[in-house]
């Protein structure tokens, strides 16, 4: 169980060429590098055969199974990552940075595949094929403002990411969802397996999100799409989730929606990663003044809002949303927000309803900060006096008060996904 991993890159220096002429250039540097490397995804040791526990059994030594290993040649895997780019240095230094292109290859991909709870086990650990990740990073930092008492820098970063499966084992692809508008209409089916919250198959992103489809709330204009005989006043205001219409043959030829979150089928919902993302700020210093603002973002992608799900269940004894006061009633037949019901399983369902968008803003830190002059602490034996204000996690503006869809790329369900607390703090430095 080993293996021989290596790397290569190469630089060249373009602005130290004879024949290189710019004077506005300071550096210019073309970079290339390729490396492979291996990766266990955090498992531990020996998943390619079956592992057990020693546990006490009536007193007695016993071995308790713990993981099921199907595949002996299961491995690590094993990652080629290509990148060439440029670093620059313009204008003095007053412009500087660098663009880099990645192309990074997994082959072997890690994954827990389900497996019949019949046989002992729920699921095991195997390579279950390849994914591609590439895209462009881009680093620039500037200095408009450089005089003897005032200097101004900004900086941006911004990072594009394209994540695809290229290719999946034939014996994952055993089975088939498929894609809905959200009128529940048909648009593409796909073959592969789900694993969590994501369903793997070759063509769409590793992190593509599975999950019920919310259909909206059952009243007098919608109830059709149930397929029901007639409209049922006493179920108006429930929650509706899309479902496959099946022939004889058992193939799919369309969708209804039930009131029955547990009978709905499971669909793709879209790639939770983020289209780009990055940071900006800025820091101005000015004799001996200084100020520091920084922010981060994120454009496309989701989230699903664990935390406002459960808080739009409406159970005794829990907390509630203040969207909940916008709830379906006969008078406010138009929302989309199921009628208040206590104790219906399928109010708050789990479904793409819970989706949000993953695009934020965050102005993550704001530092002011004044150096006394040196002349003042000398006779003291003090080299350096500063007096500074700190703010963290100020605010972040996304899809949902208090959601910050950054803190997860990957869309997990989880109430971390809501900002850390907001923090001010002060202090002094001394230096001697």
């Amino acid at each position: 169980r080993w293996g021989t991993f290596w790397t290569a890159s190469a630089g060249w220096m373009i602005s130290k060429e004879n024949w290189f002429k710019a004077d506005w250039v300071d550096d210019l540097k073309l970079k290339v590098s390729y490396g492979e490397n291996g990766n266990d995804a955090g498992l531990a040791g020996y998943y390619y055969t079956n592992r057990y526990g020693i546990v006490n059994s009536n007193n007695a030594v016993s071995l308790s199974p713990s993981s099921l290993g199907k595949n002996e040649n299961f491995s690590w895997e094993k990652s080629a990552k290509f990148n060439v780019g440029f670093d620059f240095s313009l204008f003095k230094d007053r412009l500087y940075g660098g663009v880099e292109y990645y192309n990074n290859r997994t082959i072997g991909l890690i994954s827990s595949v389900p497996y019949a709870p019949s046989f002992g086990y729920s699921s095991f650990y195997d390579n279950v094929g390849n994914m591609k990740n590439h895209g462009i990073e881009i680093d620039l930092h500037g200095v408009p403002v450089r005089t003897k008492d005032l200097e101004w820098t900004i900086y941006a970063n911004i990072t594009s990411n394209s994540n695809k499966i290229t290719e999946l084992a034939e014996e994952r692809k055993n089975q088939a969802v498929w894609d809905i508008d959200e009128n529940g209409n048909l648009l593409e089916e796909f073959k592969g397996y789900s694993s969590g919250n994501y369903f793997y198959t070759e063509g769409l992103s590793r992190y593509t999100y599975y999950t019920k489809r919310y259909a909206g709330v059952y009243n007098e204009n919608t109830y059709t799409m149930t397929g029901d005989a007639a409209y049922d006043p006493s179920k108006g205001g429930m929650a509706m989730y899309w479902k496959n219409v099946l022939d004889a043959d058992k193939n799919v030829t369309g969708t209804i929606a039930t009131l029955n979150g547990s009978e709905a089928d499971n669909y793709v919902c879209g790639n939770v990663l983020p289209r780009v993302y990055g940071g900006f700020g800025t820091t101005l210093t000015y004799k001996g003044f200084d100020l520091s603002v920084d922010f981060q973002y994120q454009l496309g992608g989701k989230v699903y809002d664990s935390e406002y799900r459960s808080l739009m269940a409406f159970n005794d004894g829990y907390g509630y949303h203040v969207d909940l006061l916008n709830a379906w009633t006969p008078e406010n037949s138009g929302s989309n927000i199921p009628r208040l019901n206590v104790g219906d399983q399928f109010t708050a369902y789990t479904s793409d309803r819970f989706l949000t968008s993953a695009s934020c803003l965050t102005l993550g830190n704001v530092t002011l900060g004044y150096t006394l002059p040196k002349n003042l602490l000398s006779k003291a034996g003090i080299n350096k006096v500063r007096l500074y204000v700190v703010g963290d996690n100020l605010y972040t503006w996304s899809a949902r008060k208090g959601l910050n869809p950054s803190l997860f790329l990957t869309g997990e369900s989880t109430g971390l996904n809501y900002s850390p607390m907001r923090t001010i703090s002060g202090g002094v430095q001394i230096g001697f």
